[in-house]
């Protein structure tokens, strides 16, 4: 049984087909077999436990249950990280969306602002007889900007 000790599927496989020699050591042979294995403080935890419940607790049961003990622990642990690794990839997705939508909200304003202040500039130039403006400023991003400040548009 103790060379099986690192790999439990081993030692697992080697509980369930000697059963019934290990379900007849008694206590001082089960807490010295717990003690080589390394169990020993699970396993007076798990024998305190059945005292308590009025159960004598065998070698095989003791096995069972501290298997048992360790696949909810390896549960918890697993879920505990599936919730953090989830609670991350949904913050940064969130961020990532958030981003995208200011980033499109962002230049739907811009471009309607910029479409307005366009608009106001004809206007200007329409009511200051400068029609002759309109056509050039369209084309000519630094006369554009000559007559925004013109403007103080």
């Amino acid at each position: 049984m103790l060379r099986f000790n690192e790999d439990k599927e081993k030692l697992y496989h080697y509980v369930n087909t000697h059963r019934e020699e290990l379900d007849r050591m008694d206590s001082v042979e089960m807490s010295a077999a717990f003690a080589m294995l390394g169990e020993q403080k699970r396993l007076r935890k798990l024998v305190n436990r059945r005292k308590k419940e009025g159960k004598e607790i065998g070698m095989c049961k003791a096995i069972d249950d501290l298997i048992l003990d360790g696949e909810k622990r390896g549960e918890e642990r697993g879920r505990e990280q599936g919730e953090r690794i989830g609670e991350k990839r949904g913050r940064e997705q969130g961020e990532r969306i958030g981003e995208k939508r200011g980033r499109e909200q962002g230049e739907r304003i811009g471009e309607k602002r910029g479409q307005e202040r366009l608009a106001r500039l004809i206007v200007e130039l329409s009511q200051n007889h400068r029609d002759d403006l309109i056509i050039k400023a369209a084309s000519d991003s630094a006369l554009r900007r000559k007559l925004f400040r013109e403007y103080d548009l």
